[in-house]
């Protein structure tokens, strides 16, 4: 009986010490802070998190509302000698998709304050943000960045990171992004297509 016991309890011990790898740890707890608002404890995902988020830009408190939305569930891992592979199941709020409208509203406003003063217009363009993407959060018909993406990371050394270089990892930026990532990426090749 007692080696049965013994038996038991080892294989508990080594089910419960091969659990997920660390990586895969990583980005759980990183996503977990998003969700929380607690940018400043996201180590893996982000390299600077001081340029993150600044609590006094009505953009940053619109970017962490989203970020309540999130959900994701890691479906796998695999690690392969310094790389680990993961497949997340994400859904995050696709404010990008809603840019162009607020860009119309903001730039509408602007040529409506042309005989204000500068630091009213910058009030009010600030107000439209805060007001524009809570408006759109708090919508029944929310756009939502929902896919399966890879997520890549290396170990450098002994850490695990985020491989911000790895192709693979350009649908996981675009959804952490909330949709950003893509509109920036096309602002920069129509610039490079028209310097040409």
């Amino acid at each position: 009986m007692r080696k049965i016991l013994t038996i038991i309890m080892l294989t508990l011990l080594l089910t419960v010490s091969c659990g997920k790898p660390e990586a895969q740890k990583i980005l759980e707890k990183d996503l977990n802070a998003l969700q929380s608002g607690e940018t400043t404890n996201i180590t893996g995902i982000i390299s600077n998190t001081k340029n993150f988020s600044n609590p006094n830009d009505e953009m940053s408190e619109a970017f962490a509302n989203a970020y309540k939305k999130l959900t994701y569930k890691v479906t796998n891992a695999k690690v392969e000698g310094d790389t680990t592979t993961m497949n997340v199941d994400l859904k995050i709020p696709e404010l990008a998709s809603y840019f162009p409208e607020y860009f119309q509203k903001a730039m509408e406003l602007s040529f409506s304050a042309l005989n204000g003063k500068e630091e009213d217009t910058e009030a009010k363009i600030k107000n439209l943000s805060k007001e524009f993407f809570e408006e759109k959060l708090n919508s029944k018909d929310l756009k939502y960045f929902e896919k399966n993406v890879e997520v890549v990371f290396k170990k450098e050394g002994n850490e695990w990171k985020f491989d911000e270089e790895n192709p693979k990892n350009k649908d996981f930026i675009d959804g952490l992004t909330l949709g950003f990532a893509s509109i920036l990426e096309k602002i920069n090749k129509d610039n490079k297509n028209d310097s040409k």
